[in-house]
């Protein structure tokens, strides 16, 4: 879980949201697929999404 913490800290650093303006829901136990697609390709996803956005708005 100390993973997924970390990464949802990043992502709401990366968009400027206060971590208490989302929940994360995971039904118990949770598969690794399940984790993986919530913290870590979504993750990804959302970050190249907004470096993508913020370059275009700065040029």
């Amino acid at each position: 879980m100390a993973a997924i913490k970390e990464a949802r800290k990043q992502l709401f650093s990366w968009s400027g949201q206060k971590e208490s303006d989302s929940a994360l829901q995971l039904e118990v136990p949770a598969t690794m697929p399940v984790v993986k697609e919530l913290c870590g390709l979504g993750s990804i996803k959302k970050f190249l999404h907004w470096t993508i956005v913020n370059t275009i708005g700065t040029k």
